[in-house]
């Protein structure tokens, strides 16, 4: 079975760890300013300030009955945009985060700018800033992903997978030996960052980091709805041969699938910055009929369900408990957790929430 396709998708639009090792090893610079970056065993995150220019902060508060035409929607994009309301009065703003950017995102439209202003707080799956600064948290969320009973990543894949991946690593300045104490998953995690850099996949210009930025520079309450440990907790928690066949398959994409990830990810880029719920939620499933056994179609439910679906119902219960204190959040979280079935908008609705849809168009 091949993962790659599956990890170009659902770790760009569900999953922040996935691009906290995607970042140059120079630090980049771009219209958000310098970065600067911490290392902890392999993994790196540059943060840096956002210019005065960015963000467009000096919006009006939003007017639910505003009525934007597209050509009055700032930029070029009309990403989705959910209102969930409760009979009370109080609600919260649910936008999907696409983890890495592209120019034509920005500037934001304002549909989106004024949710964003008119909320108190910013809720995000974890404040990666805040992570990349604080190394004794980066050290209990990789302990999670250690083997403790004296083995190493050679007792759990097999040699050629290990070789290969060594080999990949030590290419790109990476290995150290002191990696063969973590899992597969942490092996997969850290070569597919270097995939996504080698494709030149722009992670300083993703949704989330551009939301924490502005938070950061406007001095707006950031609220983790999950939290590092909680990403690497689960991934650690994958079956060894779920473990084994996304390192391999993270493997192959780096010497073989980079362009057809590619492809991949200019569809679901297309389809995020057009707003097309539709497209997305195709994309996200269109693997889900092409395994040749019951075993791969086992591993992808596994992988599925603890990457999307269990915790779309957490970030649900995070999204209704904002709602009964009655607090009114920006929640930015990845896109596969807000747009199509069983995603928090449609969570949200079933519970009896009244959810609306803003688009732009």
């Amino acid at each position: 079975m091949r993962f790659s396709k599956i990890l170009a998708l659902l770790l760009c639009i569900s999953m922040a760890i996935g691009f906290i090792s995607c970042t140059s090893d120079g630090g980049k610079e771009n219209e958000k300013g310098e970065g600067e970056k911490l290392e902890t065993s392999g993994f790196s995150e540059n943060t840096g300030e956002e210019n005065d220019d960015d963000g467009d902060v000096g919006h009006e508060p939003f007017e639910e009955d505003k009525d934007e035409s597209k050509d009055e929607v700032k930029g070029a994009s009309t990403p989705l945009l959910y209102k969930v309301s409760d009979s009370n009065g109080s609600y919260v703003w649910l936008f999907g985060s696409i983890h890495v950017g592209r120019e034509d995102y920005y500037p934001l439209p304002d549909y989106v700018m004024d949710a964003y202003n008119d909320s108190k707080s910013l809720a995000v799956e974890f404040d990666a800033m805040a992570f990349a600064e604080d190394t004794m948290a980066a050290y209990r969320a990789l302990y999670k992903l250690a083997y403790l009973d004296g083995t190493t990543i050679s007792d759990h894949v097999s040699q050629d997978i290990y070789d290969d991946a060594v080999e990949i690593l030590k290419e790109n300045g990476a290995y150290n030996k002191a990696l063969d104490v973590y899992c597969a998953s942490f092996w997969y995690n850290m070569i597919s960052g270097i995939t996504y850099e080698k494709m030149g996949v722009d992670t300083e210009n993703g949704i989330d980091m551009y939301f924490l930025n502005l938070a950061k520079k406007e001095d707006k309450e950031i609220i983790d709805v999950e939290s590092a440990e909680i990403q690497y907790g689960m991934i650690a928690d994958f079956s060894e041969d779920l473990q084994e066949i996304l390192l391999e398959s993270t493997i192959q994409a780096y010497y073989i699938d980079t362009e057809e990830m590619q492809k991949e990810l200019d569809k679901l880029m297309d389809a995020w910055v057009k707003g097309d719920s539709r497209e997305l939620t195709k994309l996200l499933n269109s693997e889900s009929d092409s395994f040749e056994s019951d075993y791969e179609r086992e591993l992808y439910e596994e992988y599925n369900t603890a990457m999307i679906v269990d915790r779309n119902i957490y970030m649900a219960d995070f999204a209704e408990d904002a709602l009964e204190d009655g607090e009114t959040i920006f929640i930015c979280v990845g896109a596969a957790h807000v747009v199509g079935e069983g995603a928090m908008a449609d969570l949200l609705e079933e519970r009896g929430y009244t959810v609306e849809e803003f688009s732009g168009k």
